[in-house]
C-alpha cells in the first residue's frame, strides 16, 4: 500500500513565472517517513494519503497543519502558501487508560501527580471501580496574542477537573483533554464604546462593532460623530461587522465629525429649511422667503438680513440677500430676520378716508378724512364727521393743527394691526316759515337736540283797517304758541300761520270821530306847552303853531300802523289826551 500519492489537479496562474510554496511533511514522533515534501507551484493541489493507524507499537492520532489540528484519515492541500504537515502518532502501552492532550501544550494533572506535555501521551493501570480525579489547565498562552483554550475531553465533558471511575466493561479507556487555538481580535474605536472582540477561536467567524452609530461630543453637544467605516472585515461599512478568524488582528473604526446647524427665524409658525447635521466643513445655502403674511394677511414681514447668534458667532456673506452660503466649520445658530409691518385698515361710511395700508412696526400712519360734512338728503339730512374709534389704539396729538381722534387728521402710532372707524353724527334740517313777521329757528341740528322757534312779532299790520295776527304752527308741529322748543328726530317743516285783524280800524276810526274834541284839548295843552315837547323830534315847531291838528292825526295814524309794538305809547297818549296824566 503505497503511503502517499499526489496529483497535481490545477495551476492557479498561467504565468511565465510561476510563484512556489515550499510543503513539509514528517511524523510525530519521528518514526516514519512520509512523502510529500517539497516546493509546489501556487495553487496547485496536493493529496496525502491514508497512513497507517498502525504503526509497531504506535497508534495514528491526527493531521496537523501549521499547529491546527485536522479531521479526518486523508488531506488535501491547496499551496496558497507554505504549510508545514504532521501526522501525529502516539505510542500504545499495556495500561488500561490513555491519558493525553491534543494539541500537546499543556499538562494534565492525574491524582495530584502532573503530566508535562513532554511526558505525553502517558498509559495508567487502574483498577476496575477505583476513583481518579484528573485536571487539565483551562488556559496556555503561547503569546501575547495567541493562546490554546480548554475545549473538552475527547468524551465531550466539559468540565477542567473532573473524577472518573474505571468501568468493568471497558477493557481500555480514554482521557484526551483538547485544546482550541485562539487569536484576539481587537477592535478600536476612539470615539464611543466597542462590542465584541476578545478571544476568538481560529477558523470561526467573530462579529464586532460600536454600540452607537452616533455619538455626541462630551464637551460640546452641538458637535457629534457619525460613524464612517472599519479597516477591515466582511461590512466595513456597517457598525457591526464580521471576520474571519486566521490570526490575531486589530480592527479600526473611523468617524465624521459633524456640526449642527440651526437655523431660526422671527417670523411666527415659519420654519426655515436647513436645520440639522452636517460634516465639518461642508459648504451650505441659506434660503429664506423675500416676503411673508400672516394668515389673516394682518402682518407683512419683509427679509431684512442673516444674524449670527449662539457662542460660535461668524462673518455671513452677503447677509443682506435671502440667498447666500456659509462653510460650516463651527456649530451655528443663524437666525433671518424680518421686517415686521401692519395693516392698517380704515373704514369710513361716508365720503372717502385715506391713509390704509402697511405700516413699519414703529412708524406712524396718518389718517385723513376727504370731507367732514356730506348732504345726504337735501334740504333734510346731512352727515357730520364727529370722530375716529380707533379701538383703543393711542393716537398722537401735536396740539390744535390735528392728531387726535376728534380732527379729521388722524396721527396713530402703528405697533399691532389696527381697524380704525370714522364715526360720523347725523342732522336734520328744520325748517321754519313763516310769510308774516319773520320766524326763528331754521337750521341743521344734531338728533335729539331740542331748538327753540319763535317769531319776531306776533302782530303785523296790512293796512289802514286790518292787520296780520299769528294763529299758531302748522305743519310738523301744532302749537297756537309763538314760542316753543322743538326736538329734533327728523327733518321737520313748520310753518307760521297768520289771521286778519280788524281792531285797528276800529281804533282808527275812533281816533278821526274824536278828533274835534281832541283838537280843543290839544289846543289847551299846547298852551301849556306841553304837546310840542312830546312830537318835537324833527319837526319845525311853526308847522305845529299852524296846523297843529293836521300834524297830530297824521302823526297819529302813523304811529298806529307804522309799529304795532308800541301799544303802551298809545295808550300813554289817550291818557294825556283824557287829561290822566298832570
Amino acid at each position: 500500500m503505497a503511503f502517499l500519492s499526489f496529483l497535481m489537479l490545477e495551476m492557479a496562474y498561467a504565468q511565465e513565472v510561476t510563484e512556489t510554496y515550499f510543503l513539509r511533511v514528517s511524523s510525530v514522533p519521528n518514526i516514519l517517513f512520509i512523502p510529500g515534501t517539497g516546493s509546489y507551484d501556487a495553487g496547485t493541489l496536493v493529496r496525502l494519503d491514508e497512513v497507517p493507524e498502525k504503526w509497531n507499537e504506535y497508534s495514528f492520532v491526527g493531521w496537523k497543519v501549521n499547529g491546527v489540528w485536522t479531521l479526518g484519515d486523508t488531506l488535501s492541500i491547496r499551496m496558497d502558501r507554505s504549510y508545514d504537515v504532521e501526522a501525529v502518532f502516539e505510542k500504545t502501552n499495556q495500561g488500561n487508560v490513555l491519558i493525553d492532550v491534543i494539541p500537546r501544550i499543556a499538562e494534565i494533572t492525574v491524582d495530584g501527580e502532573i503530566f508535562l506535555p513532554s511526558e505525553l501521551p502517558v498509559s495508567l493501570e487502574w483498577e476496575i471501580g477505583t476513583e481518579h480525579t484528573l485536571r487539565a489547565p483551562d488556559v496556555v498562552k503561547d503569546n501575547p496574542s495567541t493562546r490554546y483554550k480548554f475545549d473538552s475531553w475527547k468524551d465531550n465533558n466539559s468540565e477542567q477537573e473532573r473524577t472518573v471511575t474505571v468501568d468493568a466493561n471497558d477493557d481500555s479507556a480514554e482521557f484526551i483533554a483538547l485544546y482550541r487555538l485562539q487569536h484576539f481580535l481587537k477592535p478600536i474605536s476612539e470615539i464611543g464604546q466597542v462590542v465584541g472582540g476578545g478571544w476568538q477561536n481560529e477558523g470561526g467567524t467573530s462579529i464586532f462593532g460600536v454600540e452607537s452609530e452616533i455619538v455626541l461630543d462630551e464637551k460640546d453637544d452641538s458637535a457629534r460623530y457619525v460613524f464612517n467605516s472599519w479597516n477591515s472585515g466582511d461590512y466595513p461599512k456597517k457598525s457591526e461587522n464580521q471576520l474571519d478568524i486566521e490570526s490575531s488582528t486589530t480592527v479600526t473604526a473611523s468617524w465624521d465629525k459633524e456640526y449642527k446647524l440651526d437655523i431660526l427665524t422671527d417670523v411666527p409658525d415659519y420654519d426655515l429649511f436647513g436645520t440639522g447635521w452636517y460634516l465639518a466643513g461642508k459648504k451650505i445655502t441659506l434660503i429664506a422667503e423675500e416676503s411673508l403674511e400672516s394668515d389673516d394677511s394682518k402682518i407683512k414681514y419683509v427679509f431684512d438680513r442673516w444674524v449670527s447668534k449662539g457662542p460660535n458667532p461668524m462673518i455671513i456673506p452677503n447677509a443682506q440677500s435671502p440667498f447666500t452660503t456659509i462653510t460650516l466649520d463651527s456649530p451655528y445658530v443663524i437666525e433671518a430676520q424680518y421686517k415686521k409691518s401692519y395693516q392698517v385698515d380704515v373704514w369710513t361710511p361716508y365720503s372717502r378716508a385715506t391713509g390704509a395700508g402697511f405700516y413699519d412696526e414703529g412708524s406712524t400712519a396718518e389718517i385723513r378724512i376727504a370731507q367732514s360734512e356730506l348732504i345726504v338728503k337735501p334740504g333734510k339730512e346731512k352727515k357730520i364727521f364727529n370722530d375716529w374709534n380707533t379701538h383703543g389704539a393711542p393716537t398722537i396729538n401735536f396740539g390744535e393743527s390735528g392728531g387726535g381722534s376728534s380732527t379729521q387728521n388722524l396721527l396713530i402710532q402703528v405697533d399691532e394691526p389696527l381697524t380704525i372707524n370714522a364715526n360720523w353724527k347725523t342732522q336734520f334740517y328744520l325748517n321754519v316759515m313763516s310769510s308774516e313777521g319773520g320766524a326763528t329757528g331754521t337750521g341743521w341740528y344734531d338728533i335729539g337736540k331740542f331748538i327753540p322757534i319763535s317769531v319776531k312779532e306776533t302782530k303785523v299790520p296790512k293796512d289802514f283797517w286790518t292787520s296780520y295776527a299769528f294763529k299758531g304752527w302748522s305743519g310738523d308741529y301744532d302749537d297756537p304758541d309763538p314760542r316753543a322748543m322743538i326736538k329734533i328726530e327728523e327733518p321737520m317743516l313748520i310753518v307760521a300761520e297768520w289771521e286778519e285783524d280788524t281792531t285797528t280800524g276800529i281804533l282808527n276810526i275812533l281816533l278821526i270821530g274824536g278828533a274835534g274834541a281832541v283838537g280843543v284839548v290839544v289846543f289847551i295843552k299846547t298852551r301849556k306847552n306841553k304837546l310840542l315837547t312830546m312830537f318835537k323830534k324833527q319837526q319845525n315847531p311853526l308847522e305845529y303853531e299852524q296846523n297843529p291838528f293836521e300834524k297830530y292825526e297824521e302823526k297819529a295814524v302813523d304811529y298806529e300802523y307804522h309799529s304795532p309794538m308800541q301799544k303802551a305809547k298809545k295808550k300813554a297818549l289817550m291818557d294825556w289826551l283824557l287829561g290822566k296824566h298832570n
